[in-house]
């Protein structure tokens, strides 16, 4: 599991994108989408390595909850919404796209990219009711060792 330490890491970095804009598919700095802002954060701090195979599943195809599923199965634990510790990722149902994802922050707030009209970037903000619904699993990275 994760040090508090690493935990803080994942936020920091993870912030360092607050802005970014939304760009499907997109993998850097120059534009994100809510796979490419978790999995370019944990690859920087070397919190998972991802094999070719999950990189191809995660890359060449649209996000779906299958795929996300396995590729955090295979790098994290599952844990129920109400253990979640900040840094860890929860897998969410999406009305626009087959599923989001977005990184927790203790107590109750995410960040993660979104693509709605007004705000297509990457943003922070409260748990609000709807999201906290959209919540299919959630799962903390194992960390590399």
């Amino acid at each position: 599991m994760l040090s508090s330490d690493t935990r803080d890491n994942i936020i920091e970095e993870a912030r360092k994108y607050l802005g970014t804009p939304f760009l499907h598919q997109g993998r850097s700095a120059s534009g994100l989408d809510c796979v490419g802002l978790i999995m370019v954060v944990a690859e920087k701090l070397e919190v998972v390595d991802i094999t070719e195979n999950s990189a191809n599943s995660i890359y060449n195809r649209e996000p779906n909850p299958i795929i996300l599923r396995n590729i955090f199965r295979e790098y994290g634990e599952r844990v129920d919404y109400e253990h979640m510790q900040s840094g860890d990722v929860m897998l969410l149902r999406n009305p626009m796209y087959p599923c989001h994802v977005a990184f927790y922050i203790k107590p109750n707030r995410m960040i993660h990219c979104i693509s709605t009209p007004g705000l297509n970037k990457v943003v922070e903000h409260n748990i609000h009711d709807i999201w906290r619904r959209r919540v299919i699993e959630c799962y903390s990275f194992k960390g590399l060792n």
